[in-house]
């Protein structure tokens, strides 16, 4: 079985009039902080990982998991390379993970 594409997703105050028709769609209630869960595009994939450190209006330090789960490590990343970490349980969809 393959996981079914990401959602759309949006910024709270970024609603779009109209949007696509979905099953699911996120939408984010402000902007990125300290111990959010996210995603992060590095290397032709999504790699998930915590924001740690806020280094300006555009970047972020964010700390990946170990391998073999993450590729580990602290990285800076570009806050246009980021979204909200879902999980996909089979049984559930996708899911908001808990905050850790």
């Amino acid at each position: 079985m393959l996981r079914p594409p990401f959602p759309q997703w949006c910024w709270e105050n970024d609603i779009p009039e109209h949007w696509p028709q979905m099953d699911v769609v996120a939408v984010v209630s402000s902007p990125w902080k300290v111990g959010d869960l996210i995603d992060w595009w590095y290397k032709d994939c999504f790699w998930t990982g915590k924001i740690i450190e806020l280094l300006g209006e555009d970047k972020v330090k964010i700390i990946c998991p170990e391998k073999p789960i993450g590729e580990g490590g602290c990285w800076a990343a570009d806050t246009k390379d980021l979204r909200p970490a879902l999980d996909w349980p089979l049984l559930k969809g996708w899911t908001a993970p808990l905050s850790q």
